[in-house]
């Protein structure tokens, strides 16, 4: 990825936009800070697409639309039973330094 400044980049918008087009994002600055990313349509979608799936709302009701119409629930039996009760499981945790 190369950086332009958003002057330049006024100037010589068309060139960064075919870079883009060709799959080289170009990133805006403004002071040296960077402030938005020029990319093509097609990066634009598979990140928007990728965002898209990782809502879990939306994953839960795709996932409730699925299940049968009989469906009773998953007891809380079912649920604790998930869960990882080796002595390797989870992560360790210190309030301390």
């Amino acid at each position: 990825m190369r950086d332009t400044t958003i002057r330049e980049a006024k100037s010589s918008l068309t060139s960064l936009i075919h870079a883009a087009e060709k799959g080289d994002p170009v990133r805006l600055t403004r002071h040296g800070k960077p402030v938005a990313v020029i990319l093509s349509n097609r990066q634009f979608q598979e990140l928007t697409a990728r965002r898209q799936r990782k809502d879990p709302w939306e994953f839960l009701k795709r996932w409730r639309a699925q299940l049968p119409r009989n469906f009773a629930g998953i007891s809380n039996e079912e649920a604790d039973s998930w869960r990882d009760r080796s002595s390797t499981g989870g992560r360790t945790f210190s309030w301390g330094k």
